[in-house]
């Protein structure tokens, strides 16, 4: 049995990891991203605007890692969203649906989390698994078993 492909997958188009990968490829199908929240890339703030303003950011930067891994949304099959406060539970569903399409929902858990302080008021953290249908090949991705590939725009 061959051992796992992995490649890292790394945007400047979404904040910047720091001892994790933004995103990890396994075997040129299935995609980890890492969860994401309401910081901008190149920024260590949370966007001001509250609940839906940081959902709608930290989707954002998922579909940025999306994009440069070569998928979308219409692969996603699996989320988890943690948020502190269940109080924001409308606000982070009503900008999640955007990114979708009543088709191509995925499976999902919503759940509140330990509350995080360091950012003032409302933390959203948005886990979420891709399987890609089709994934583009690219000679990169023919690194040998077990090498660790970090791809950069």
């Amino acid at each position: 049995m061959a051992a796992p492909s992995i490649r890292l997958i790394t945007t400047s188009k979404a904040p910047a990891a720091t001892g994790y990968s933004q995103a990890v490829l396994l075997n040129n199908q299935t995609l980890y991203i890492s969860g994401q929240t309401g910081i901008a890339a190149g920024s260590t703030n949370v966007v001001p605007g509250g609940a839906r303003a940081e959902a709608k950011q930290a989707m954002t930067n998922i579909g940025e890692i999306l994009t440069y891994a070569g998928s979308s949304f219409k692969h996603v099959i699996n989320c988890n969203i943690m948020v502190t406060n269940m109080n924001d539970f409308q606000d982070v569903n009503e900008t999640f649906k955007n990114f979708f399409t009543a088709d191509t929902y995925p499976a999902r858990s919503f759940f509140q989390g330990v509350e995080n302080k360091a950012h003032g008021g409302f933390y959203f953290s948005l886990f979420l698994r891709w399987r890609f249908a089709e994934f583009p090949s690219d000679d990169s991705a023919n690194a040998s078993d077990g090498q660790r590939l970090s791809i950069r725009q």
